[in-house]
């Protein structure tokens, strides 16, 4: 599901003036969530390029299909963005990758 970016969170009050949506998102047996600081897109190649948003979605998109486990999906992230900024991170870069692998059984 698509929906415009908002702010950071906790740096919602630095856009007061601005409106966002509160989107809500059910989630189903197999979906992920990632949640990434803002070192991870605005890291940038010898040509001053950014990683970028389009280039985790791809990444993301790709990974959605293939089976593998969240460490390999943060394992493969991690490589392609240490790929596109050989001369390494000056931001932070962290990530969490959370999928909901089965369903709850018997819960009432």
């Amino acid at each position: 599901v698509e929906h415009r970016s908002a702010p950071p969170l906790g740096l919602h009050a630095m856009a007061a003036n601005e409106d966002f949506d509160v989107v809500e998102v059910s989630l189903e047996p197999g979906d992920g969530l990632l949640l990434y600081t803002d070192g991870v897109v605005e890291a940038r190649d010898k040509n001053h390029q950014m990683f970028g948003e389009d280039r985790l979605q791809d990444l993301l998109e790709r990974e959605s299909t293939s089976g593998h486990e969240p460490a390999e999906v943060l394992r493969r992230l991690v490589h392609l963005i240490l790929e596109h900024n050989p001369e390494g991170l000056r931001d932070d870069a962290s990530t969490m990758f959370l999928r909901w692998d089965h369903a709850a059984q018997g819960r009432r």
